[in-house]
């Protein structure tokens, strides 16, 4: 793959279903929001902050900073409407750092604490051979409220004493999930470990909590075979290239049926999970450069649209 080409199939990943109409000229017609921006205001006041919370004040900090560096058009006349709360799903011309699987229905936008190539970067890993032959996952109590539907309590709870070289549980507890469900939770709880005490393991299970798992960039990074519930419900900045099951992870049920004997299989097929884990890796390489990282900015808010709102 070019870097043009990656670059090309970036962007247009990131605008959706709006891409060919900004290529065409045509006018992206939305609807007046609270989370509408004028650019004009991100460039003079430092301290901006939108009509209505947007989120975290970090967020909206980080992306006024990428807007800055990366704007090189003329700065009046525009009008960003973005929206950093996890699990958005506005049918309109929004910019959020997740999206519903392949809907394509916003614009995708990376977050600076998660996407930025330094942020995926793994260094001082070790080779794959050389990990212990275990299934690791530590993570927070987020996602659904609804216990019977949580991805995370359902596949945590289903195997944390299934097998002896499944170390799974819960380390940090929070969100009304847990408020709800304290005494079930509890008992998953574990210690937390640090990336690099988790780089120990051959297999790195990644779980959607809010949206996308925050985990899966710097797992598919490293050099251990990563595992993640399957089909996808959400996706961020990093999907743009196409995640396929079996080339650059394992899935697995989403409600924990199957994750025994898809260890199992790892345990019985290394050779071809040292393969998924290295797919992984030179997945990332194009989205760990920096200079990629910012000819796709470049290229994105250089074919921004002015939005005609009504």
């Amino acid at each position: 793959m070019t870097d043009d080409f990656f670059i090309s199939q970036q962007v247009q990943f990131m605008y959706g279903n709006y891409f060919n109409d900004i290529i065409n000229n045509n006018i992206i017609s939305n609807e007046k929001s609270d989370y509408d921006i004028p650019v004009l205001n991100c460039f003079q006041d430092n301290n901006f902050n939108s009509k209505k919370d947007i989120c975290s004040k970090n967020r909206l900090r980080d992306f006024i900073y990428l807007l800055k560096k990366y704007w090189k058009k003329e700065k009046d006349g525009y009008t960003i409407t973005c929206n950093w709360h996890d699990n958005t799903t506005y049918q309109k011309f929004i910019l959020t750092h997740n999206r519903v699987y392949n809907s394509k229905s916003q614009v995708i936008f990376p977050l600076v604490d998660y996407h930025l190539p330094n942020c995926i970067k793994i260094n001082n890993d070790i080779e794959f051979k050389s990990k212990t032959n275990k299934l690791f996952w530590r993570g927070s109590t987020t996602g659904s409220c609804d216990v019977q539907n949580n991805i995370r309590f359902n596949i945590v709870s289903k195997n944390a004493h299934a097998h002896p070289d499944i170390d799974v549980g819960f380390n940090n507890m929070c969100q009304r999930i847990y408020l709800n469900n304290k005494e079930e939770f509890i008992k998953l709880k574990k210690e937390h470990k640090n990336q690099s005490d988790q780089l120990l393991y051959k297999f790195i299970l990644s779980m959607e909590g809010n949206d996308w798992a925050s985990s899966f960039p710097w797992v598919l990074s490293s050099n251990s075979c990563p595992l993640h519930n399957y089909p996808f419900h959400h996706e961020s900045y990093f999907f743009g290239m196409g995640l396929e099951p079996y080339v650059h992870f394992i899935p697995v049920n989403k409600d924990g049926s199957d994750l025994v004997e898809k260890f199992q299989w790892c345990l019985q097929n290394l050779d071809k999970c040292e393969e998924i884990a290295n797919n992984g890796k030179k997945y990332m390489e194009k989205y760990q450069r920096t200079d990629l990282f910012e000819k796709v900015m470049l290229e994105f808010f250089n074919i921004y649209p002015k939005v005609h709102y009504y």
